[in-house]
């Protein structure tokens, strides 16, 4: 897919007159890739409606809630947060809960995740999906994790941070993207799940 259709985008970028991307690091590949000019690229953000009623608050249970709002995708990487809860589980850490807002047979992939959660009894919630209200409410009650390696924008790292909720987050171009700067967040190596695991730790046993 990537081989054949970048092809095909890279070929549409030279030909059009403007391009409008929504981040600064997909207008830099592009120019790079494409070899054309900055000046044909226009950047605009997603506009957003969120209307915040609720800022996240620290306390001893918020700090062991973690939330992770997102599709079955395989890019989406629910499976190193899985793993890193494994490593948890084998020091004898279990007082936390993760929240996935899947059912838990949204295809192959996720079916096998959840077999792995039943079978460990790692503290992994499928709850389904939930209404934009509800993941408001958990963005002021629990720390956001965000292992996804590709992503256009990655609108919940963007609603977590106007929330004023903690964020650990996959050390992508993406997510610095949106979240330099911010002071409550840490970036991991989302294809390293000993390297979530020590960031969850440090979060759960404080």
């Amino acid at each position: 897919y990537q081989n054949i259709i970048s092809k095909m985008i890279f070929k549409s970028i030279k030909k059009a007159d403007k391009v409008i991307v929504q981040t600064k690091w997909i207008r830099d590949a592009a120019i790079k890739k494409a070899n054309v000019k900055k000046e044909k690229f226009i950047l605009k953000q997603p506009e957003l409606n969120v209307s915040v009623k609720k800022l996240y608050t620290s306390d001893e249970n918020n700090g062991k809630l973690f939330f992770y709002p997102a599709s079955g995708l395989v890019y989406k990487n629910h499976e190193v947060i899985v793993k890193a809860c494994k490593l948890l589980k084998d020091k004898g850490i279990n007082d936390y809960k993760v929240i996935f807002t899947l059912k838990g047979d949204e295809n192959k992939h996720i079916r096998k995740l959840r077999e792995i959660v039943t079978g460990e009894n790692l503290p992994v919630e499928f709850i389904g999906s939930i209404d934009i209200e509800t993941v408001y409410e958990y963005y002021s009650k629990s720390i956001l994790i965000f292992p996804s390696y590709i992503e256009t924008f990655g609108l919940p790292m963007l609603e977590a941070k106007m929330h004023q909720a903690p964020i650990i987050a996959s050390d992508c171009a993406f997510s610095h993207e949106i979240l330099d700067g911010y002071d409550k967040v840490e970036f991991f190596d989302p294809f390293d799940p000993f390297d979530l695991e020590r960031y969850l730790k440090r979060r759960i046993t404080k």
